[in-house]
């Protein structure tokens, strides 16, 4: 029995349909592998959001009084980027402020890091009267000679508002917008240009102390 070999033309359109069912092949997988990559962006995102959230939430939490605040801005740069400063406990039990017993967190609009200059540094014996505690020029002040640790990174933009920080009976609450970058994965991988998320919440002081004489 005498067999017909392939034409040039079935074998030019045996090509053509295996050449598209491998390009369908191709475009899946590159879209599973995408779809991959962005869900795993998203998780490492969400990780840095969250311990943004819980070192700010818990370093408020945890104070006596919340004093100087800078608000920031999440529209861009500023030249006062937000920043709170808090009493962190009555060390020596004399319900008078002291340097040594406070912390600030400041975040730099530049390395996109929220950053903390915890208590402990500074003059334990000078106090510090509540209007000085509580104004402006305390932020800078504080910064000077002290060293800080970040507490989160990749923290583009950050909003802060105080409550119940002024009155005879003090609940004070701290009020927070963080506008957090999008991560890459891994360290092979890029940061994913102009994506973020936003974090918002209130951190209120969970036993706070008297205003001082």
């Amino acid at each position: 029995m005498k067999h017909r070999a392939f034409t040039v033309v079935e074998m030019c359109f045996g090509l053509l349909v295996t050449s598209l069912v491998m390009a369908a092949v191709a475009t899946f997988l590159l879209a599973v592998a995408q779809s991959w990559r962005y869900s795993d962006q998203v998780e490492t995102t969400s990780m840095h959001a969250w311990q943004a959230t819980v070192r700010l939430v818990r370093t408020v939490q945890d104070a006596r009084l919340i004093g100087a605040v800078s608000p920031g801005d999440l529209g861009g740069p500023t030249p006062n980027p937000a920043a709170v400063v808090v009493w962190t406990k009555d060390t020596n039990g004399d319900g008078a402020i002291q340097e040594a017993e406070c912390a600030l967190v400041e975040h730099d609009d530049v390395q996109k890091v929220l950053r903390l200059y915890p208590a402990g540094q500074g003059d334990a014996t000078t106090v510090v009267p509540w209007i000085t505690f509580t104004g402006y020029a305390m932020i800078d002040k504080f910064k000077v000679g002290r060293t800080w640790r970040p507490i989160a990174i990749g923290v583009e933009r950050v909003r802060f508002a105080p409550h119940g920080v002024t009155g005879a009976t003090l609940s004070p609450s701290l009020e927070y917008t963080m506008k957090i970058a999008a991560r890459a994965a891994s360290a092979g991988q890029k940061d994913v240009e102009g994506r973020s998320v936003l974090e918002y919440g209130t951190c209120v002081v969970r036993a706070p102390g008297k205003q001082p004489a």
